[in-house]
């Protein structure tokens, strides 16, 4: 659970900084500690990128993040 949120949360903050981050909280009301337990369901994961690519301007899929954190 969580897993994809958290990526979001990662890909902000690399972007964005702590600053992007607390935009990202709350702009889809689920914090960072709260992403580790919510579901990665197509509604949450619509939220989170939109929200990603209202903050920075682009939204990586999250079929991107699985490939590019693959072994």
């Amino acid at each position: 659970m969580g897993q994809q949120l958290l990526k979001y949360y990662s890909y902000v903050g690399q972007k964005a900084g702590v600053e992007g981050k607390i935009r990202l909280a709350q702009t889809t009301h689920i914090t960072v500690s709260m992403a580790t337990t919510a579901p990665d369901d197509a509604v949450n994961l619509k939220i989170f990128q939109e929200a990603v690519d209202h903050i920075v301007g682009q939204a990586p899929s999250v079929a991107e993040n699985e490939t590019r954190n693959d072994p």
